[in-house]
């Protein structure tokens, strides 16, 4: 689309649209039919009205879209003009956002955001030499990660996109070739390969067990337990418990984190003891962040998994990742 010359609208109210355009969005009263959808008619709008929020300047929001700052001044006032109100406060200070501004951007962004991603794995997905990767947070920073170098080795005309997430709870969204998901390997439309067993422990730093000896299970009664509220693990103590003869789960104090990475991280920092799952903690074993101090682990009946939709487990570099990540976690 090329932008004519229009009037710079850097100050005032928003102007009205005129009635083509607001017949083209709007139904008479404003307000959208029941089940359609109203929505900006231009997306130059939105990455304007983004840009600006940002940047909190028209002429750096010009600059950053290689536009002129009238065009990107007209794009906003659509915008504004299309909603009834103004999105942003101009005085002798500069440009911040309103009211309304401050509650339009965060689903602007995500949009954009969204369209972006989508976008550029759709473009992907015609290139061989390209792979797309989602993973559950903790096992893309524990565990994928450190051994991507030697992918990158072995395949390296292949690139990679990757993307952590805290759960697949909106899947729909996560449209790669690859995905690292935790549970049963039971997911419709996916074929899954386990990637490794998952056993559950205890852990804790060094420090912490030389400040707080544990000769037995007995000795968790005076200690800090830190477990986790996360949407995607269950928290084991209770089970971990019950399999080395003891009830209860009373400990001195607890900590409670939000995710496995927070809790993992918290028992190198030594605040207390976590419940550890391999494969996350491996690493941190092998390399001395972390120690277990009791022998006794509890077999898991979910672990990781890799899963590749029928329609892309043909592509080359998604034959290749799987095989080379079976072979290094298997």
């Amino acid at each position: 689309m090329t932008i004519q010359d229009v009037r710079d609208g850097s100050g005032g109210s928003p102007t009205e649209p005129d009635s083509a355009e607001r017949q083209a969005t709007l139904p008479p009263g404003g307000r959208s039919r029941p089940g359609s959808r109203t929505l900006p008619t231009s997306m130059s709008s939105l990455r304007a009205f983004e840009a600006v929020a940002r940047r909190q300047s028209f002429t750096k929001a010009a600059h950053e879209l290689n536009q002129t700052q009238t065009a990107i001044s007209h794009q906003v006032r659509k915008l504004e003009s299309l909603l009834g109100v103004q999105l942003f406060v101009r005085d002798r200070h500069g440009v911040r956002l309103s009211e309304y501004g401050r509650e339009y951007l965060p689903a602007v962004r995500s949009a954009l955001d969204m369209l972006s991603s989508s976008t550029q794995r759709i473009l992907d997905r015609g290139d061989e030499a390209s792979l797309s990767i989602v993973s559950l947070a903790a096992f893309g920073l524990k565990c994928l990660l450190p051994l991507l170098p030697d992918f990158r080795e072995k395949h390296p005309q292949i690139f990679i996109n990757f993307e952590s997430v805290i759960s697949f709870n909106a899947a729909a969204s996560y449209n790669h070739d690859v995905s690292i998901r935790y549970g049963s390997g039971e997911w419709t439309g996916l074929l899954a390969y386990k990637i490794a067993p998952e056993e559950v422990f205890p852990v804790c730093s060094p420090k912490y067990l030389e400040r707080h000896p544990m000769l037995s299970v007995n000795d968790l009664h005076r200690q800090t337990a830190i477990c986790t509220s996360s949407v995607v693990f269950r928290d084991d103590w209770q089970e971990w418990l019950s399999l080395v003869g003891r009830g209860d789960d009373t400990f001195a104090d607890t900590i409670v984190c939000d995710t496995m990475l927070s809790a993992s991280q918290a028992a190198i920092d030594g605040l207390g003891v976590a419940m550890g799952r391999s494969p996350l903690v491996n690493n941190d074993l092998r390399e001395g962040r972390l120690v277990a101090p009791f022998p006794q682990r509890l077999p898991s009946s979910s672990g990781y998994y890799i899963t590749v939709s029928t329609d892309r487990a043909q592509r080359t570099a998604v034959k290749c990742f799987i095989e080379w990540l079976l072979d290094q976690l298997q």
